[in-house]
């Protein structure tokens, strides 16, 4: 009993292990004993709580239910991985995940939703740099777009994953882009550059025993020579592609290729062709039930959710910029105002001075005529006497008043008096009652006795 105990230790799989077995049945197209195994140590690997180990294990689980078709599985199992990959923020692993989905979303016929996450898992992926994954998100956005009507653009993806794989010499994957290029050319009637490198990568195919690709390639090769009118070679290797298909288990696959026999030999054999169509109907019901629809329904809505609070918190940041801008063009346009303002202050003291310097110059002419006129004493004290208060006007604030003496000559010109009366009634000669006269128009801004009999009225 003991001994018994101590054999099935031994036998027993660390989880590392248990991954590293898987991987190698699922490289053999042993799928359906790759999920057993991971079934039966996914208790065990969940436990480790190693969350790196868990999603490794959860993505192979993943890919292996979907080569057996069974979809609704193979997209929980790979949700959960995604969700773990989200929350270690590891690029490469959500490139992963996104590049798994996308297939199973291109498998349901959900091409939209398919190139949707494939040019996600593109986006995570080319600023990694690894060629290998890369040469696979660009292979897997190559058949969807090829099933999204466009050709082209799936055969520059396509060239793009060959040259990566045969610059690193990875023989293997080189032939599976050849395929995929080939099926981008077929899409655009390039009949026999695609026939050339499906008959490069069939070897290839063999030679590694891929059964998986070698049924696929059949197929491709048997839809050209549907093409080119060749039925029974058609019929052959589609049939070989049928049987490739059933042995590894690849239902999706299987029920592509039964529904191009029915068609095919619809006229030649209609017993065949309709054995073929119950075949294909039957796969589709296995395949695409109500809770494959509901898992994928699921993680659409969770992706569209989270689309939308990125796009929510895109709109948050421009919002907050544009309003900085404003704030700042505010800003600048405040200090514009202000730098204006100065501008006009500074002009307005710059003409108030060159006024008063002007000011201060006739001061100085007028001090000069009085010091070498002729008048008398008396005259030229009251002169000086005009020019001291013009002065005393000037230093105190600049503005135009009369003296009071221009006062008194105002007065009497609105009296009616000419300046010779004014001159006698005041004692001074006329000479200096028209030089006072002269003084009193300009401060006021006029010229004539009318204009300033008009002025002192209003005043």
């Amino acid at each position: 009993m003991l001994l018994s105990i101590l054999f099935a230790l031994a036998l027993t799989l660390t989880p590392s292990e248990a991954l590293q077995k898987a991987s190698g049945l699922y490289e053999e197209n042993r799928y359906k004993e790759a999920v057993e195994t991971l079934c039966e140590e996914l208790p065990s690997i969940r436990k480790a709580q190693d969350p790196s180990l868990l999603g490794e294990t959860l993505s192979l689980l993943a890919s292996s239910y979907f080569r057996l078709g069974i979809f609704d599985k193979a997209i929980a199992a790979q949700k959960e991985c995604y969700d773990i990959d989200l929350a270690s923020k590891d690029s490469s692993a959500i490139s992963s995940s996104l590049n798994n989905l996308a297939a199973m979303y291109m498998t349901t016929e959900d091409f939209k939703m398919a190139e949707k996450l494939i040019r996600e898992a593109i986006g995570y992926e080319e600023p990694l740099g690894h060629s290998d994954a890369l040469a696979v998100r660009y292979g897997m956005a190559a058949d969807i777009l090829v099933n999204r009507k466009k050709p082209e653009e799936a055969e520059n993806f396509a060239r793009k994953a060959l040259a990566l794989d045969e610059e690193a010499g990875r023989e293997g994957n080189a032939a599976k882009r050849k395929s995929q290029l080939a099926q981008a050319l077929l899409e655009q009637g390039k009949l026999t550059e695609a026939s050339e490198l499906l008959v490069e990568a069939y070897p290839v195919f063999d030679r590694e025993k891929n059964r998986n690709s070698q049924a696929i390639c059949r197929f491709q090769q048997g839809i050209i020579a549907v093409k080119e009118g060749f039925e029974n070679l058609a019929a052959n290797y589609l049939r070989e592609a049928r049987e490739l298909s059933i042995t590894i288990g690849n239902k999706y696959l299987q029920k592509k290729v039964t529904k191009e026999l029915s068609s095919l030999l619809r006229t030649s054999d209609p017993s065949e062709a309709s054995k073929y169509m119950q075949e294909y109907a039957a796969l589709t019901d296995s395949i695409f039930h109500e809770k494959t629809a509901e898992e994928l329904n699921d993680f659409k809505i969770k992706q569209e959710v989270e689309q939308r609070d990125r796009d929510l918190a895109v709109k948050e940041i421009e919002v907050r910029d544009l309003r900085t801008i404003r704030t700042l063009l505010i800003i600048i346009a405040g200090l514009l105002a202000l730098a204006l303002v100065l501008v006009i202050w500074i002009a307005t003291i710059r003409q108030k001075n060159i006024r008063m310097l002007r000011q201060t110059l006739e001061i100085k002419d007028r001090i000069l005529e009085i010091h070498e006129g002729q008048s008398s004493f008396e005259e030229k004290h009251e002169k000086m006497t005009g020019v001291i208060e013009d002065l005393s006007r000037i230093v105190s604030n600049g503005k135009e008043t009369l003296t009071r003496r221009e006062q008194q000559i105002a007065d009497l010109c609105c009296e009616g008096l000419i300046s010779k009366e004014i001159a006698d009634r005041l004692g001074l000669s006329t000479r200096t009652v028209e030089t006072h006269k002269n003084n009193i128009f300009r401060k006021l801004g006029i010229h004539t006795t009318e204009e300033l009999i008009q002025r002192m009225k209003k005043q």
